[in-house]
C-alpha cells in the first residue's frame, strides 16, 4: 500500500518534508526545564517562562491577524518563524531570569504570527486542490513529524552529552531556519485582502468577534473550545514541568532524557497511523472521550509508581494514548469549520487555549516546588476528567453552519 496517495506529494511536499526535517534539531522542548534548572531557576519561575509566550499572544493575536489578510497565511507563517529564530538565537547568549523572559515574550508574539494561519494555509490548499487529502495530512504528517523527532531525541542525547545543555538554542536556530526554507516553496490558496492596516485590524476583531459568536452557538465547537482548554491546564500539570522532575528523583542524567523523547516519538508515529485505522467517519466524538477516559487513568496511576521502569511506563501510556486521539480530534474540529471562518475560528481557539496556558504553568511550577511532581501529576489526571465529561456533553454532531 502506498504511504502518499496519487497527487499528494505534489501538493503537499513542502508541510511533509518541513514536519520530517526540520523537527530533528529542535529539542527544546524535552531540555527546556533541565536547562533553566541548571541555571538556578524555580519551576515557578519556568511555569513564568511558558506562561508569559501565550500571554503575549494573546494580546497581540489580533493585531498581528491582520498581517494574515494583508500580505497572506504564508507571509504572516514565514514572518512568525523569523520572529522565533531571533528569539531563540539570543536565548544562547542571555541567561538572566528577566531577559530570558523577555526573549520567551519575543517567542510568544512571533507564535501569533503562525496561530490559525498556519492551519489555515494547508487546509484551504487541500480543500482547494483535493479534499480527499484532509484526513490524511493530519495523520500523516504528525507520523513523519514523530518520526523526525525520534532521531531528534537521538541527536539531542548526544550533542548535549558532549556539549551540555546550552547547545539546544544553537540546534533549534538551525532547525527554525530549515523550515522557513522549506515552506518558502509552499503553494498557497488564498488572495491577500489588500487594505490598509488599521481597516485590517478591524476587519481581523470583526471576524474573531463573530467567530466567537458562531463558535459559542455552534454546540460542538462550544463544547470543543471548552474541553481544549481544560485539557491545556490538565497539561500543564501533567507536562514537562512535572514529568522531567520526577523522572529526574530517579537518578536519570540530562543526556538520557533525549533518549526517553525519542522513545515517545517512535510510539507517536504508530499511535495516528493505528488510530486512523480504527476511528470512523462520524465516530470521532466518541474515540476522543475514551481516549481522554485512558490517559485520566493513566495519569492517576502515577501515584504508585515507585521505580522508574514503572514510571517510564505510566509516561510513555500516557504519551500513546494522548497521540492515538490526535488525529480524531483534529478532523473533528476542522469538518465543523466552515472554510470562510477557518483561519479567524483557528485564531479563537488560540486565543482561548493561551489564556488557559498564562495561568497554568505557573501554578504547575508552584505546585511541583510545593507538593512534589508526583502529585502535580495526579492533579492533571483528575482535571482531565472534566474535558472527558465535556466531549460527553457533545450527544451528536452537528452540520457546519448549524447551532443549537
Amino acid at each position: 500500500m502506498r504511504f502518499f496517495k496519487k497527487g499528494e506529494l505534489k501538493i503537499l511536499w513542502p508541510f511533509y518534508l518541513d514536519a520530517l526535517v526540520s523537527t530533528v534539531l529542535f529539542f527544546i522542548p524535552v531540555f527546556l526545564v533541565l536547562y533553566f534548572r541548571d541555571l538556578g531557576f524555580s519551576l515557578f519561575q519556568i511555569g513564568l517562562l511558558v506562561g508569559i509566550s501565550p500571554l503575549v499572544g494573546l494580546l497581540f493575536e489580533i493585531p498581528t491577524g491582520a498581517v494574515a489578510d494583508l500580505y497572506g497565511r504564508k507571509f504572516s507563517v514565514l514572518l512568525g518563524a523569523f520572529l522565533e529564530l531571533v528569539a531563540i538565537t539570543l536565548l544562547f547568549f542571555f541567561t538572566s531570569f528577566y531577559s530570558v523572559l523577555a526573549l520567551f515574550a519575543l517567542l510568544g508574539f512571533g507564535g501569533t504570527f503562525t496561530s490559525g494561519a498556519g492551519s489555515a494555509w494547508v487546509v484551504d490548499l487541500i480543500k482547494h486542490e483535493k479534499e480527499k487529502f484532509m484526513k490524511s495530512y493530519f495523520v500523516k504528517s504528525q507520523s513523519l513529524s514523530s518520526v523526525g523527532l525520534v532521531f531528534s531525541g537521538i541527536v539531542g542525547a548526544g550533542m548535549v552529552s558532549v556539549f551540555g545543555l546550552r547547545v539546544i538554542w544553537i540546534t533549534a536556530s538551525i532547525s527554525v531556519l530549515i523550515s522557513i526554507v522549506i515552506l518558502s516553496f509552499a503553494k498557497e490558496y488564498f488572495v491577500p485582502v489588500r487594505t490598509n492596516f488599521s481597516k485590517a485590524v478591524k476587519d481581523v476583531w470583526a471576524n474573531s468577534r463573530d467567530s466567537l459568536r458562531y463558535s459559542r452557538k455552534h454546540k460542538v465547537l462550544f463544547y470543543f473550545f471548552a474541553a481544549s482548554m481544560i485539557l491545556v491546564f490538565a497539561g500543564s500539570f501533567g507536562g514537562g514541568l512535572s514529568w522531567i522532575p520526577f523522572l529526574q528523583n530517579f537518578g536519570l542524567s540530562d543526556y538520557v532524557f533525549g533518549f526517553i523523547w525519542s522513545g515517545v516519538s517512535a510510539l507517536g508515529i504508530v499511535a495516528p497511523l493505528i488510530a486512523s485505522r480504527i476511528f470512523k467517519e462520524g465516530k470521532e466524538r466518541k474515540f476522543i472521550l475514551g481516549s481522554l477516559l485512558v490517559v485520566a487513568f493513566l495519569t492517576m496511576v502515577v501515584l504508585f509508581a515507585n521505580s522508574l521502569i514503572f514510571a517510564l511506563f505510566i509516561f510513555f501510556a500516557i504519551f500513546f494514548a494522548d497521540q492515538f486521539k490526535a488525529p480524531a480530534q483534529r478532523t473533528y474540529f476542522h469538518s465543523h469549520v466552515p472554510s470562510v471562518l477557518r483561519a479567524s475560528i483557528g485564531s479563537v481557539e488560540g486565543m482561548l487555549t493561551s489564556f488557559v496556558a498564562i495561568f497554568g504553568p505557573p501554578l504547575a511550577g508552584f505546585a511541583v516546588d510545593t507538593i512534589g511532581p508526583q502529585f502535580t501529576i495526579f492533579i492533571s489526571g483528575i482535571l482531565t476528567i472534566p474535558a472527558a465529561v465535556t466531549y460527553y456533553l457533545v450527544k451528536k454532531h452537528h452540520k457546519i453552519g448549524v447551532s443549537s
